[in-house]
């Protein structure tokens, strides 16, 4: 089956409209909660800790560019195959990675040392990154789903490590508001960073017609056999 042009990179955009929803629900949840605890604010929790600071921005910055990767990636794909089923495809090698390796994530924190563990999936997500820019320029899409899995692996690894930290890092009194907090992150990383994507999406992404060098017809997931 030939592929066809899409007719605009906004159509992948309202699949997440449902989500970005419910978590603003949640983010207004973190604010009551906060407001509940007069002499443990969030405000003077970051003000006044400046190891969980440290944590929470770079955590709130590294949720907020996967999300934006991820919607412009999403569009980046839909535009240059106009298929339903490649797009699909991209959130199931974004999401499979954090299930399959849930079992082994455990251990492996607990074995090594979280802080060296933490830096170096961030330092390996490097070449992926770099991997991502090389797709771009050259309109690959198998080479962006490729990358995508490499930062979903290395994603999935790096990601409970913060919250596991915690503990050391605050004090009892101060830990469930923390981990609100931080949990939060999540939602707030979705809203800003999705957001965020489909505007630069819509602005700067010009409807292409795929091409062969692109995506092969035979490696589509809607090509007839």
């Amino acid at each position: 089956m030939a592929l066809r042009r899409p007719q605009g990179t906004h159509d992948v955009i309202p699949s997440l409209v449902p989500v970005i929803v419910r978590d603003v629900t949640l983010l207004e949840s973190l604010v009551f909660f906060a407001r509940r605890r007069p002499h443990g604010s969030l405000v003077a929790l970051l003000r006044d800790n400046a190891d969980f600071r440290r944590l929470f921005c770079a955590s709130a910055l590294s949720l907020t560019g996967d999300w934006f990767t991820f919607v412009a990636l999403s569009s980046f794909v839909y535009r240059h195959t106009g298929s339903a089923g490649w797009t699909a495809l991209l959130f199931a090698v974004n999401s499979l990675p954090g299930v399959v390796l849930l079992p082994l994530i455990g251990p492996l924190t607990d074995r090594f040392d979280r802080q060296r563990l933490r830096i170096a999936c961030d330092l390996g997500a490097i070449i992926p990154v770099a991997g991502l820019l090389v797709a771009f320029h050259t309109r690959s899409v198998p080479l962006a789903l490729g990358c995508l899995a490499g930062l979903s692996i290395a994603a999935a690894i790096a990601s409970p490590i913060p919250e596991a930290a915690l503990p050391n890092l605050v004090t009892s009194r101060e830990l469930p508001l923390a981990q609100t907090a931080l949990g939060s992150l999540y939602s707030a990383g979705l809203l800003v960073g999705a957001g965020l994507g489909g505007v630069w999406s819509r602005r700067h992404g010009v409807p292409r017609r795929p091409s062969s060098s692109t995506v092969r017809p035979s490696l589509s997931p809607h090509s007839s056999s």
